[in-house]
């Protein structure tokens, strides 16, 4: 993969056009027939799904008159949908709709979207909770409570992003730029914390065999940081300056080689995930970039506030 900067800005594989409405949730997945689709939620309240191979719409439904903040999948079969009004749904996909098997209310109002590792799901609750349930929403394996032995739970301010990185840790970004992380098999007590940045951790993401991590915040800053495998320590490897300020995502290849993130500007930045270069800066989107996803195969898709979906094949080999 070369590591060159581009100074322009290619143009993407194809555009998805979902409505008028903005897409504020992407996802790669792969379907019971082994086939690649493309779930999008939007901000009306309705789910799609995009065949990726001939481009075009298969299914749509509509879960309310809420946004939509998250999407994924639990197996091949069922997927979980987070609705900005606290509940959490899953349906089970039919060969053409999708029939609702479970929904609970956790009385959750904030941005914070729910992370997925494996079989294992962590789903924000009230009051800065969460808890950690494995392939069903009411099988709750873990609980975290907000409020720690000897905590201020006052300085920290609310829970703004989550990412479950194996069965065993999750990591929890707060508003005053603090990461934490929780050891879930030692009564989900906190190991280690780090402060990243001093303004909320808006996103974040973490790959497994790197044990690396990437977070971004409403400044033109991102935070590359990796967590100890022995011991579950946190350390800050570097700081990244990005030319305009608010990222609302940031993705981390598959394969390690790279990372994105989403900018409030509209663009799209490519970085080498060892070098910590920047690669590119994708420039199609004229508004706010709300999410992002790679595919198994390295294609990346990006959402915005514009109702439409772009993909990107680019640095895949």
């Amino acid at each position: 993969m070369s590591t060159s900067l581009s100074l322009s800005s290619p143009e993407p594989a194809f555009v998805l056009r979902d409505s008028d409405v903005s897409i504020d949730c992407v996802k790669f997945v792969k379907n019971a027939k082994n086939e690649s689709e493309l779930f999008a939620a939007n901000r009306s309240g309705c789910f799609t799904t995009w065949n990726v191979k001939t481009r075009r719409k298969e299914r749509s439904i509509v879960i309310g008159d809420e946004p939509i903040l998250h999407v994924n999948s639990v197996d091949d079969k069922r997927i979980v949908i987070q609705s900005k009004n606290g509940k959490f749904s899953i349906f089970k996909s039919e060969e053409d709709s999708f029939q609702k098997e479970d929904e609970i209310d956790l009385g959750h109002f904030g941005f914070c979207r729910f992370s997925r590792f494996e079989s294992y799901i962590a789903l924000p609750t009230s009051r800065n909770g969460v808890f950690i349930c494995h392939r069903e929403l009411r099988n709750v394996v873990h609980r975290i409570e907000s409020r720690q032995d000897g905590d201020d739970e006052k300085k920290r301010g609310m829970m703004m992003s989550l990412c479950l990185v194996n069965e065993n840790q999750l990591v929890a970004g707060y508003e005053n730029g603090e990461l934490r992380v929780f050891e879930l098999q030692n009564g989900a007590k906190v190991r280690s914390s780090l402060r990243l940045f001093t303004e909320p951790v808006i996103c974040m993401d973490f790959h497994s065999v790197l044990s690396r991590g990437v977070a971004g915040t409403v400044t033109n800053q991102l935070a590359v940081w990796s967590l100890t495998s022995g011991n579950g320590e946190l350390r800050l490897d570097r700081r990244l300056q990005l030319v305009n300020p608010g990222t609302n995502c940031v993705r981390i290849r598959p394969d390690g080689k790279l990372f994105a993130c989403a900018g409030w500007d509209g663009r799209v930045r490519l970085f080498h995930m060892k070098k910590l270069i920047p690669l590119a800066a994708l420039e199609f989107h004229r508004e706010a970039v709300q999410w992002l996803d790679f595919s198994e195969d390295n294609l990346l898709a990006a959402c915005c506030t514009q109702g439409f979906i772009s993909v990107w094949s680019l640095y895949r080999s």
